[in-house]
C-alpha cells in the first residue's frame, strides 16, 4: 500500500476565480504482481471535489504502465470522465 498527498496553486486566466488552492491524495494497492488498484480524491479551496479510481497494469519488465481510470472531475463542466494513460520508460 502506498499513499501520496500533494497541494499546489492553480492560475486560470479569464476566470472569475483565477487563483485557487488545489489539493489531492492517492492510495495505490498492488492486487497481484504488475496490477495495482488506484484511488484518488482531489479538490479546490472553493469546495469543488473530484475522485477517480482505476487500475494500473505494468508490463515489459516495468518499462510500460497502462492506466485506466474513471471518476468525477471538477473542471470543464463535465461531471464524469474516463482516462487512459500510458507511461513508457527507456
Amino acid at each position: 500500500l502506498a499513499l501520496h498527498a500533494n497541494a499546489g496553486w492553480t492560475i486560470t486566466q479569464g476566470s472569475d476565480d483565477a487563483h485557487s488552492l488545489f489539493w489531492g491524495a492517492q492510495a495505490e494497492y498492488e492486487l497481484v504482481p504488475n496490477l495495482t488498484l488506484m484511488g484518488e480524491v482531489f479538490g479546490r479551496d472553493d469546495g469543488r471535489v473530484g475522485a477517480t479510481t482505476g487500475l494500473r497494469w505494468v508490463t515489459d519488465q516495468g518499462r510500460i504502465d497502462v492506466d485506466l481510470l474513471a471518476g468525477r472531475q471538477i473542471d470543464q463542466g463535465r461531471a464524469m470522465a474516463v482516462t487512459l494513460g500510458v507511461t513508457i520508460r527507456r
